[in-house]
């Protein structure tokens, strides 16, 4: 009885984490489409939304990376909708385990938008977090010593960053 109510609490609790994603999300679009950030409108915004729900809902990685590309290719300027876009598309080949077409794209994504004046603050800024999967993909790959050097970048460069608890257990591993 006890492992069925465990069960079914789990069950609650992935569901509302999800409706939670998407209260999130609508609120940035929201936001977004309000006060859109420099080249991108609300066209733009919903866009990238949905390239995120491809990836992160549907988990249909292909659907992802071809409207990523088109949009990455129609908007060269670097801001936040861009980088975002850009992860999205790393992250749909990271969710396919094709760690040759992800690490690239995440190290041309933390050395294009690391010195840029973006808004480390808030939840759309990702250069830590495309710092933390290019340690997870070199770790997966069998290359410590990059995995290391990847998690202390990020530690040292983002030390208050959602991923940084993540960096610190497998350099625990690691050494």
């Amino acid at each position: 009885m006890a492992r069925r109510l465990l069960a079914h609490a789990g069950v609650i609790i992935w569901a509302l984490a999800g409706t939670a994603v998407m209260i999130a999300l609508a609120f940035v679009a929201l936001a977004w489409a309000q006060h859109p950030p420099e080249d991108g409108g609300g066209d733009d915004v919903a866009l990238v939304v949905e390239i995120r729900r491809l990836r992160t809902e549907a988990h249909d990685y292909p659907a992802c990376q071809q409207p990523a590309e088109r949009f990455l290719a129609q908007h060269p300027a670097a801001d936040l909708l861009r980088q975002a876009a850009e992860y999205e598309q790393a992250a749909s080949y990271y969710a396919e385990r094709n760690w040759d077409a992800a690490r690239p794209l995440f190290e041309a994504l933390v050395a294009e938008y690391a010195e840029q004046p973006l808004d480390t603050g808030s939840e759309w800024f990702l250069v830590d977090d495309a710092r933390c999967m290019i340690g997870v993909i070199k770790q997966y790959s069998n290359d410590p010593a990059g995995a290391t050097e990847a998690y202390e970048q990020l530690l040292a460069e983002y030390p208050a960053s959602n991923r940084a608890a993540y960096a610190l257990l497998p350099l625990g591993g690691i050494y």
